[in-house]
């Protein structure tokens, strides 16, 4: 991954980042309505993020936490968020997996970016915010690349990657977003940017 610059947000980008994902929360579906009081039940998960594909079909992906290591689930709606299907999963081997965050870049490749934690004794020592892509419409995944990782002595709590979130520019860059505690203990956490010019490999 090419990276052209890394930045902290400022207080009024973090407004904006709030107002954006406040109002991700409230848009539901794309064209026609849905009743507030209908629901689709999907799994028992948690950490749920939808995006609409260029086809007008949608993915969500969520996390699992079955005994063991969390992993992620992707499903796929192709009737505006009204029935969903599962499609794929991603594990990593001996590592928890949470904070999926999809996106759909320009040439029709999907993004899956996420956390990844690897823990001993209940504790954490190994951060990494590896992304995923998927060329076949979310139902494979490959390892793309990491927009950070962070290795700390074992029983270390502290230093952990959070979080990503992932956008495109208007000048079709990819921006990606996330919860940094590497700063600590002068910061105990900061969101950090990086940027990509290479569609994130």
């Amino acid at each position: 991954m090419k990276i052209e610059n890394i930045t902290i947000l400022t207080d009024s980008t973090k407004k904006f980042l709030k107002t954006t994902i406040l109002l991700l929360c409230v848009v539901a579906a794309y064209g026609d309505s849905v009743a507030w009081n209908a629901s689709t039940d999907i799994n028992v998960g948690g950490w749920g993020r939808m995006f609409r594909l260029q086809d007008g079909h949608w993915l969500l992906v969520d996390t699992v936490y079955p005994k063991g290591s969390s992993h992620l689930q992707v499903f796929i709606s192709t009737n505006t968020c009204r029935s969903w299907s599962p499609i794929a999963s991603v594990t990593q081997p001996d590592r928890s997996l949470d904070n999926g965050e999809l996106i759909q870049i320009t040439n029709g490749a999907i993004l899956l970016a996420m956390r990844s934690v690897l823990s001993s004794n209940r504790l954490n020592y190994s951060y990494s915010l590896p992304v995923y892509q998927s060329t076949n419409g979310g139902t494979n995944w490959a390892l793309l690349s990491f927009l950070e990782t962070n290795n700390v002595p074992a029983g270390t709590t502290t230093n952990g990657l959070w979080e990503p979130i992932l956008r495109i520019l208007d000048d079709g860059r990819l921006a990606a977003l996330y919860s940094s505690e590497i700063f600590e203990p002068t910061f105990n956490q900061l969101i950090s940017e990086r940027i990509s010019t290479d569609n994130g490999a």
